[in-house]
């Protein structure tokens, strides 16, 4: 008797959660007014029942384009709204992506603010960001849990980095690319390896060594950084300097 007390009570808490809940179709999109006559900037809102869910600041955008599209980007079977928001491509954010669960509205976990999407075979969404002047690729794989599986980006001009990553966000395999042909980059000259770039070891490599570049970044002085992996008598990965390295 308790049993079936407990299993009609779950029942009703969960029809009634599902009548709470509102779908896609319960919504609108609508691009309001302009702050001001001379303003660029429009209110892209999403309403349900007249309420608010969602509001974003998009810019120089027609009310005559289609500027929202429904997609199941993570294949969990419910469709993301798909905001595009800023029709300039010198701009960084082209389309922000939401997420409607139940009755919250809220930014993809995975990517919200984001250049340009593709849906691939096998599960797998390919997400573009744009970074400077150049475009970086994330692949997120949904065979299970989503997660960042793959990551293609330029270095340098005409290389590229592209790495494999597991579930658990530890990098599986990583190779600097020149168009299609796999290249092994080596030190140039003796230098030294930095704990972090304003933290130097005394531990340094020589020319000819081959190293696998993991990352990169430049410091607040415009100086490259490559944050590298190299195997000897012992793994390290630490930063050098990216001029130490010849990527060929």
């Amino acid at each position: 008797m308790n049993k079936l007390l407990s299993i009609l009570l779950i029942s009703c808490s969960f029809f009634a959660q599902s009548k709470n809940c509102i779908s896609i179709d319960d919504i609108s999109v609508r691009l309001d007014d302009k702050f001001s006559v001379d303003s660029d900037v429009t209110k892209l809102n999403i309403y349900h029942n007249n309420k608010v869910l969602f509001s974003y600041e998009a810019l120089e955008m027609d009310n005559k384009v289609n500027n929202v599209k429904y997609s199941d980007l993570d294949f969990d079977g419910k469709k993301e709204i798909i905001l595009r928001v800023d029709s300039d491509p010198s701009h960084d954010t082209e389309y922000v992506v939401l997420k409607l669960e139940c009755n919250k509205l809220e930014s993809h976990p995975l990517f919200s603010e984001i250049k340009g999407y593709e849906i691939l075979d096998n599960k797998k969404t390919k997400i573009y960001y744009k970074d400077g002047y150049s475009i970086k690729e994330k692949t997120y794989c949904f065979q299970s849990s989503g997660y960042l599986c793959e990551e293609n980006y330029a270095i340098d001009n005409g290389y590229e980095l592209r790495k494999l990553y597991s579930k658990n966000g530890n990098i599986l395999d990583s190779n600097i690319y020149r168009g299609q042909i796999k290249l092994i980059p080596n030190v140039k000259v003796k230098s030294y390896l930095y704990y972090s770039l304003d933290k130097k070891s005394n531990m340094y490599l020589v020319k000819g060594d081959k190293v696998s570049i993991l990352d990169e970044k430049i410091d607040e002085y415009g100086e490259k950084w490559y944050f590298i992996n190299y195997k000897g008598k012992k793994e390290i990965n630490m930063w050098i300097k990216a001029d130490s390295v010849d990527l060929n």
